[in-house]
């Protein structure tokens, strides 16, 4: 017998290992720029997220978010850093495949988000719209266009009008994390 190529198997094998590549090359710029853990990682991912979709009408990259119990979690790099647990993760420099556009909402989200640890990020991706919605007891998606219209509402909201202001937004998380501790 010959052996037949599935026509909807390639592509998706293809887009898998495409988003694997694109996710790694964020996190591992990332982790290369502070000392961080998985948790706090996973956060500040979303928030680039977030952020630059907000600006710019597309994703960064194309992963697939979860809600999970410790909030927002993108799967293919939670398990390829599992194995540093709570200790900050260490990885080699990616190559130079990010764009300056995209380092820069990265270098913000790190200047801005990247000073809290992983449990105050927690703290603050549990009172957003696309976790609250999304979290159930399974492992459920968060939907890519509610990372974006939040984005879009929180630039609104707060009156950012570029990537550098978005210290707006943290600042007033982060005095509403201190104001319920």
């Amino acid at each position: 017998g010959h052996f037949q190529k599935s026509p909807i198997l390639a592509p998706t094998l293809l887009c898998q290992t495409y988003t694997h590549k694109i996710a790694s090359v964020f996190a591992k710029y990332i982790v290369n720029k502070i000392e961080v853990t998985n948790l706090a990682l996973q956060k500040l991912l979303y928030y680039v997220q977030v952020f630059f979709s907000a600006f710019n009408n597309r994703l960064a990259f194309s992963n697939k978010c979860s809600a999970w119990e410790y909030g927002p979690v993108f799967g293919i790099i939670y398990y390829k850093y599992k194995k540093f647990g709570k200790n900050p993760i260490s990885d080699e420099e990616p190559r130079n495949e990010l764009t300056n556009e995209l380092k820069e909402t990265i270098d913000f989200v790190i200047k801005y988000f990247g000073c809290f640890t992983g449990s105050v990020l927690m703290n603050f991706t549990h009172k957003e719209e696309p976790w609250k919605q999304s979290f159930t007891k399974e492992e459920q998606e968060i939907d890519k266009e509610d990372i974006m219209n939040f984005g879009k509402k929180v630039i609104s909201e707060y009156e950012i009008t570029s990537i550098s202001e978005i210290n707006k937004y943290s600042k007033k998380m982060l005095l509403d994390y201190l104001n319920n501790i």
